[in-house]
């Protein structure tokens, strides 16, 4: 009777554990983080804070999209970096640990860089803190996207966020 009633616990128990692991959340959005003071952003965001606001409930949606259409559902945290110029044009870089794999890489990246952006004044840089299939919020206080390291380790510690996504991504309007 006694071994009867531990194995339907045991049953119980997995039974949870189970279907707590697949309820977790293919995306889940844990905060932002500015890369240039405040004052610059409120000067830059045409719209303010609700164009902003916008922006990133769809970036969050596509990211939700992309993540849960994907092949694995391995827990992952880190960053969506998000650049913005003026004219709608938008350049994303992703910071996740563990490494998201590659196919799903290769699909929110450009997925990102298709939704609309908010419109601006200026470069306007941010990043989107994230958590993928449940994993805990990254603790890094700063996102180090590969490419931005690279950048960095050739310019110098002292470079600018806008020097970095210049140097990366440069602004090649007719405007300018």
């Amino acid at each position: 009777m006694r071994a009867d009633r531990a194995a339907r616990l045991l049953i119980a128990l997995l039974l949870c554990v189970a279907f707590g692991a697949g309820a977790a959340e293919p995306y889940r959005l844990d905060g932002l983080t500015l890369l240039q003071p405040e004052a610059t952003l409120r000067e830059r965001v045409a719209g303010g804070a609700p164009a902003m606001q916008a922006y990133i409930e769809a970036i969050n949606a596509a990211a939700t999209r992309i993540v849960a259409d994907g092949d694995t559902q391995r827990p992952s945290a880190g960053f969506i970096v998000l650049a913005v110029r003026p004219g709608g044009r938008s350049k994303g870089w992703l910071d996740f640990w563990p490494l998201l794999p590659s196919q799903t890489e290769a699909r929110l990246q450009p997925a990102l860089e298709k939704v609309t952006p908010f419109e601006t004044r200026g470069l306007v840089v941010f990043a989107i803190n994230s958590s993928l299939w449940g994993a805990p919020p990254t603790n890094e206080k700063a996102p180090r996207p590969n490419e931005w390291t690279r950048v960095t380790r050739e310019h110098g510690r002292d470079i600018t966020v806008e020097t970095i996504v210049e140097a990366l991504w440069p602004d090649r309007s007719p405007n300018r």
